[in-house]
């Protein structure tokens, strides 16, 4: 009955560890693996290496630069019981897309200046990505502070940018008149980020409770990212703003448009080549 109950103890061990010590940055779990004495030759040993180039942060919000470094964000692992796990936050132009997305909400009540300045400098870094996507952000940003006009204008670019020669990235597969299209749009002395600038499209990703979604699709963003094709985004960032200035004759086109966009699953290309 003994060994029973010592059996059942060991092949529980981690999973008591996890209630006991749930933090494991904690003293205390700290203090339990130093006085630990059944450490024998053969057991699991934990290797720790530190990079020195990344920060480990545990509040987005507490972000008052630009980020510059590759930083990660803690967060509790609901899966696994007593586990944290990395968030990427930022790290380099890519990422100033999801940098943009953790700051304070950029209405007329945040205190504006600087907090603007990193939202713009983290969004135009963010344009560089590809054609569109970054763009869009930047549409989202302006839509958020209320400024539906210029929305309006960088949809109507966003729209002119989304091409039948783009290619969309992250395809698992690539037929040959894609290849073709993206070797027309590029030469051989363009960096790789001026090519995927010019040459590519992708889908715009919000992050979990992003503050530069529009309060309508909040719900969206409350326990997951998620991922918007640019001209679904598109048409219905033009379709709120329109609403909201009491424009009903473009409120029904724009509507009418995003039906298309949706029907037609024609996510990459201007609603002006859906019937050409």
């Amino acid at each position: 009955m003994y060994k029973a109950c010592l059996d059942r103890r060991k092949a529980q061990e981690k999973y008591i560890l996890n209630l006991r010590y749930p933090d494991k940055s904690s003293d205390e779990y700290l203090e339990y693996l130093e006085n630990r004495t059944d450490c024998n030759k053969g057991s699991d040993r934990d290797i720790m290496r530190v990079i020195e180039d990344v920060d480990i942060i545990r509040d987005v919000r507490n972000v008052k630069h630009s980020v510059q470094r590759t930083t990660l964000v803690v967060e509790t692992d609901n899966d696994q019981l007593g586990f944290t796990r990395l968030r990427l936050v930022a790290g380099g132009d890519d990422e100033n897309q999801n940098a943009a997305q953790v700051l304070p909400t950029p209405n007329i009540t945040t205190e504006t200046y600087n907090i603007h300045k990193l939202y713009h400098r983290h969004l135009l870094d963010g344009t560089k990505t590809d054609a569109v996507s970054g763009w869009l952000l930047y549409a989202s940003f302006y839509y958020v502070a209320g400024q539906f006009d210029v929305t309006l204008r960088l949809t109507d670019y966003v729209l002119s940018r989304c091409l039948p020669d783009m290619v969309l990235t992250g395809c698992v597969y690539y037929n040959a008149e894609s290849i073709n299209n993206y070797r027309n749009h590029v030469h051989s002395t363009m960096t790789l980020n001026d090519k995927m600038r010019i040459a590519t499209v992708r889908h715009v990703m919000y992050l979990q409770h992003s503050s530069l979604i529009p309060r309508e699709l909040q719900l969206e963003v409350k326990d997951q990212v998620i991922l918007m094709p640019p001209t679904v985004l598109c048409h219905c960032l033009r379709f709120l703003c329109y609403h909201l200035l009491g424009d009903i004759s473009n409120t029904q086109q724009a509507l009418h448009d995003l039906y298309l966009t949706v029907k037609c699953r024609n996510y990459i290309l201007s609603h002006l080549f859906l019937f050409q």
